[in-house]
């Protein structure tokens, strides 16, 4: 290998993540204000409730400073919130030039927590700037970034064992083991699952899963139970083997249990007065069910559940395999570590130390989860602005279509049932000036089952489009289940709308009357 090879190798690829940073004009499509909106209602939802649950602990431990917890939280959901938005508009494309930075940096943070100053016998934490920082946060983004780089590069190859599975997993190897030594299970776990889910997405062939999955549960299994008396506790613990639940848990269910339907109150919880271990972080999810109960619980999860459905459709929107990939993986962290910490302090899974994405004291993990919505904000922009390109396309087709049928002297009148403002503008703007209204609807319970619009939808419809400059050419009516009168007042008021060229057809019988002439000339 050259000198300017070894060079490229280890510096190319910056030159080449600054060229592509920045977004082409037509790539840059709008933000999906959807999913900033249900960020914005989780994060401050989040916010609150860690202020409610840490207020006592910062109070009887920290000299009565109250705002122990909320207050770097606070900050750094204010810089985390600009960093997202920053983020947004870099290219989402250029984070695979720095898949191999990353990964390089991680590594080497893992490997100086080891030798950093314990907490509770753990070494997860570094510290710099006066500050502390956990790699294993920085690692599940790492491992994310890896797997979909590997995914887009090898795609023609993902259903096969080697490259579907193999080597895509040995890169983490080395970061499970180090977070093995902190120890820090919890994030085995959920990067193993990250990893299951966008191998599993990725398309790898059905026919490898199984035996794959089986080999990692085995493996997970035979390394947490021979790892130390402490773990076995908790899972024997968990099992019934041994007399009692942990106390840990014992408390998060007397915490949940106290809720009940609509909770004591925001604020007045009684287990987070130090009887509940960890109440900001590991077990915050049962302060909220105590202070806001069942229905609190609820909106809690209907609110994750919207951020990542609408994450993973983003995902699914992206423009490239990538993009799909990495938006994947970072709603599937979000989805475990949420389902696995409500698991957890409902004692339906072991207790294991694991924090609730955006509600969990933490600034790392807040930080780098702003980030990553940053990134899915990015894969949302290439995406919209694909589908916007795509439908400017498709209108201009359009237009083109009906200018020349219109020179070439043919009469057109478009048939619908119902156009939004934006539809009609468009089909207006291509040329089009008559249209074919099918009202086909009714007010009866016929209508309830088999119709989108009411009557009266679709006669706003008509004078909207009337409005625009359209001639409503001719109008249809179903009176399945109608009484008579029901029918004249229809029928009147669409004579207001046009009151001499708007021929109406009728689908008898009509509710109550015996199918016959009487009933037409009535009507």
């Amino acid at each position: 290998m050259t000198l300017a090879q070894l060079f490229d190798l280890a510096f190319g690829n910056i030159g080449r993540f600054f060229k592509e940073i920045a977004f082409k004009k037509e790539e840059r499509g709008k933000l999906s204000y959807g999913l900033v909106g249900t960020l914005i209602l989780v994060l401050t939802y989040g916010l609150i409730m860690l202020f409610s649950a840490s207020y006592s602990t910062g109070y009887y431990r920290f000299k009565g400073d109250i705002y122990h917890f909320i207050r770097p939280q606070v900050i750094l959901a204010v810089v985390g919130l600009v960093l997202m938005y920053l983020i947004s508009n870099i290219n989402y494309r250029s984070l695979r030039h720095m898949n191999w930075y990353l990964y390089i940096l991680t590594l080497l943070l893992l490997v100086w927590a080891l030798f950093s100053e314990p907490y509770n016998g753990c070494y997860r934490w570094v510290y710099m700037f006066g500050t502390t920082l956990q790699p294993s946060e920085l690692a599940k983004f790492s491992a994310i970034l890896g797997l979909a780089c590997f995914a887009d590069r090898y795609y023609e190859k993902r259903g096969t064992l080697l490259y579907g599975i193999v080597l895509p997993v040995l890169p983490l190897l080395p970061v499970v083991v180090l977070l093995y030594k902190e120890p820090h299970n919890s994030a085995i776990m959920l990067i193993l699952l990250i990893a299951g889910s966008m191998i599993l997405c990725g398309g790898v062939g059905r026919f490898w899963c199984i035996p794959a999955a089986g080999a990692a549960a085995f493996v997970i299994y035979k390394m947490l139970t021979g790892q130390n008396n402490y773990v076995q506790q908790r899972l024997g613990a968990w099992n019934g083997d041994e007399g009692d639940i942990l106390y840990q848990t014992q408390q998060s269910l007397y915490s949940i249990a106290s809720g009940g339907l609509t909770g004591l109150g925001i604020g007045n919880s009684r287990q987070k007065h130090l009887w509940l271990p960890e109440a900001s972080n590991d077990f915050i999810f049962s302060v909220l069910c105590e202070e806001l109960g069942f229905i609190g619980a609820v909106i809690c999860m209907g609110l994750f559940a919207a951020l990542i459905i609408q994450g993973v459709i983003i995902a699914l929107n992206s423009p490239d395999y990538f993009g799909t990939m990495l938006g994947i993986g970072i709603m599937s962290q979000i989805a475990w570590q949420a389902m696995i910490h409500i698991a957890v302090v409902t004692n339906v899974a072991p207790n294991t130390g694991i924090s609730l994405p955006f509600f969990s004291s933490g600034g790392t993990s807040l930080l780098i989860l702003l980030c990553e919505m940053g990134i899915i904000l990015s894969i949302s922009r290439a995406g919209n602005a694909q589908n916007a390109a795509r439908s400017k396309r498709s209108h201009e087709e359009l237009a083109r279509r009906i200018r020349k049928m219109k020179e070439q002297g043919t009469h057109l009148c478009c048939s619908i049932g119902f156009l939004t403002e934006k539809q009609a503008r468009m089909l207006r703007e291509a040329g089009l000036d008559r249209i074919n209204h099918n009202l086909n609807s009714s007010r009866s319970y016929y209508h309830n089952i088999c119709s989108t619009h009411t009557f009266e939808q679709r006669v706003q419809n008509i004078r909207m489009l009337q409005g625009i400059g359209f001639e409503i050419c001719s109008g249809g009516i179903i009176g399945m289940g109608e009484s008579k009168e029901d029918v004249v007042d229809m029928l009147l008021e669409l004579r207001e709308i046009q009151p001499e060229a708007l021929p109406i057809n009728f689908l008898l019988p009509i509710k109550g009357t015996p199918l016959g002439d009487a009933d037409i000339s009535m009507l």
